[in-house]
């Protein structure tokens, strides 16, 4: 169990914030003031707590990858400015498989699985 959770955070957490890293790199090369650059960001939830819960959650997901992105200014003048435009949609648990379990009772699969724990993520699409 050690190693799976191991890997679990060697190929999902520390890939993905390496893959983040390398986006902003990409979107501060088209940060030229010539034209919008339009984003969407996606909050999604596990099952584990209520609906308006997980909404809220999915949210304050979003809302902590732009904090990230204003840590670079360019970015954050960007954002400010209007060049950079990010529509937010928080899904809650809406996309969630089925089969995670929501038991707070039952630790391992509701909050420690490595499906559970997917299910718990921001997703970026640029818009054309």
């Amino acid at each position: 169990a050690k190693n799976e959770m191991a890997n679990f955070y060697e190929d999902n957490i520390f890939s993905k914030q390496k893959e983040l890293d390398d986006f902003i790199k990409i979107l501060l090369k088209y940060l030229d003031g010539e034209k919008e650059i339009s984003l969407i960001i996606k909050g999604s939830a596990s099952p584990l707590h209520d609906s308006d819960y997980n909404l809220k959650l999915s949210f304050r997901r979003i809302e902590s990858v732009i904090n990230y992105f204003k840590q670079f200014p360019l970015v954050a003048k960007s954002i400010a400015d209007g060049e950079l435009k990010i529509t937010k949609e928080a899904r809650g648990e809406k996309y969630a498989s089925e089969s995670i379990s929501d038991n707070r009772k039952d630790l391992k699969s509701s909050i420690y699985n490595p499906k559970a724990m997917m299910e718990r993520r921001v997703e970026i699409y640029l818009l054309d």
